[in-house]
């Protein structure tokens, strides 16, 4: 859900023409971030880690090796 001041915002964001489209100076001045409920600090949010850091490195199987005996092939005439 927006409110009214952020739909106004928005609006001027998408405007076609440059010169009706807001700046980014005059953005962060509309009324839109004067709404409660006010902004956050981002030092405020919290913070889990990464899935990454989370699961243990896997292990990488080795390659195949080709089977051994098949010397006795070659060596037939």
């Amino acid at each position: 859900m927006i409110t009214k001041n952020g739909f106004v915002l928005l609006n001027k964001f998408f405007a076609y023409d440059p010169k009706r489209r807001v700046t980014a100076e005059d953005a962060l001045k509309h009324e839109y971030f004067e709404e409660s409920p006010l902004p956050v600090d981002p030092s405020m949010f919290p913070t889990w880690p990464a899935k990454s850091e989370m699961t243990k490195k896997s292990v990488r199987p080795k390659s195949p090796t080709a089977p051994e005996g098949g010397a006795f092939f070659f060596n037939q005439k």
